[in-house]
């Protein structure tokens, strides 16, 4: 596992700060929330940023849920995978045909153990339809987070528009 460097550590901490405070200005946490898990959903996008498996499987509870929403109309049970061994076989599996250059959390909120992250996902396309070329997807995901976990996530975003950037919808 990398160690992050000082500069990394520093900006986390930059843009956990900035967060909370943007929750503060934005309505406050409420008495509930907890600092710490605007750090977890933060480290969701970070362990999805390393193109790392096993880094994107560490944030989850051994029981976690993921689901894929626009996924779980394929064949059952695609798009819902529980445990972290699901979890990293889902992630090795998507980042073994995608490249992610940026995964950015652009909005988070969160009460107590549940909250939202709406994120915006800049990719290469290595093996989804081959085309080598970079797309963009907006969505949000909501989550639930127990002990400085994930517990459970549920994606939704446009997979026609993913389609139609991989030429593979008009």
């Amino acid at each position: 596992m990398k160690s992050l460097t000082s500069a990394q550590r520093k900006l986390g901490a930059f843009i956990v700060a900035g967060a909370v405070a943007f929750s503060l200005l934005a309505g406050g946490l409420p008495p509930t929330a907890k600092a710490d898990n605007v750090s977890v959903l933060l480290g969701w996008a970070a362990a999805w940023n390393s193109n790392d498996p096993d880094q994107v499987a560490s944030i989850f509870t051994d029981d976690a849920v993921y689901i894929d929403k626009p996924s779980t109309t394929d064949t059952p049970p695609g798009g819902v995978y529980v445990g972290r061994d699901e979890i990293r076989a889902y992630a090795a599996g998507f980042l073994s045909c995608v490249h992610i250059l940026k995964l950015a959390a652009e909005s988070i909120s969160i009460r107590g153990e549940r909250g939202w992250v709406e994120w915006t996902l800049t990719a290469g396309d290595v093996c989804l339809a081959g085309t080598g070329n970079t797309f963009t997807l907006h969505g949000v995901a909501l989550f639930e987070v127990h002990g400085a976990k994930i517990s459970k996530v549920t994606e939704y975003y446009d997979r026609v528009k993913l389609l139609r950037q991989l030429n593979l919808l008009p």
